[in-house]
């Protein structure tokens, strides 16, 4: 699991993990697809803007922040992220609540393979790519939130279903102060995604990451 958390699933990389190969087609789809089709100006742009997202990755997205970064400014960095999520190349989750919550507040960041991610900034952070390939396997089966409740943020809320993903094999007290916070009628199931087994505390189902990959929440 520690490997394909770096890996991806991308079947020819896999297969010969040459990093070009990703990197090839990432300029495919930028230069090729999103240039193209989209009359992109400043393509250099478009492509330090996808790095910054790729160092971003499982965080809240400032559409200003990043058009500030690569100097381009908020309107342009929103059209250019709208590209990449048109091409797969990335995603965003909205916050969960009420039309307005996930409308107006900041979305997460999630890209579409984690190999994608480790060719362009290194395989750092195990985390955040486990935090993105659980991302990735829960929306095959519908759109996962965040959450922030009482000021504490949840990883994932799925209709009825809580997810924090703590790629360890040890849980610390802390780590489960978030989901254990969480009391709202419509969340029956609260799960915690870990690395290896690990005994749950009262209320809360562990899963190792790689049995989720495998199985799913079943």
């Amino acid at each position: 699991m520690d490997e394909y958390l770096v890996t991806g699933g991308m079947p020819q990389y896999v297969l010969a993990p040459e990093p070009q190969l990703l990197l090839n087609i990432i300029e495919d789809v930028i230069y090729k697809d999103i240039v193209k089709e989209f009359s992109v100006q400043d393509p250099g742009r478009l492509n330090d803007l996808f790095f910054l997202m790729m160092d971003r990755v499982g965080k809240r997205l400032s559409y200003s922040k990043m058009g500030n970064l690569v100097d381009i400014g908020s309107d342009a960095a929103t059209r250019y992220i709208g590209f990449f999520r048109q091409t797969y190349l990335l995603h965003l989750c909205e916050r969960w609540g009420s039309p307005n919550e996930r409308k107006y507040s900041p979305k997460k960041i999630y890209c579409a393979d984690n190999g994608f991610r480790t060719v362009l900034i290194g395989s750092r952070g195990i985390g955040s790519l486990a935090e993105n390939l659980v991302f990735n396997i829960m929306r095959t089966v519908d759109t996962p939130h965040y959450g922030i409740v009482n000021d504490h943020e949840i990883d994932f809320i799925q209709n009825d279903l809580a997810v924090e993903v703590k790629y360890k094999d040890i849980l610390d007290e802390s780590d489960c102060l978030n989901i254990l916070s969480l009391k709202h009628h419509r969340i029956k199931n609260k799960v915690m995604i870990t690395r290896g087994s690990v005994e749950p505390p009262k209320g809360i189902r562990t899963i190792p990451l790689w049995r989720l990959a495998i199985n799913g929440f079943d």
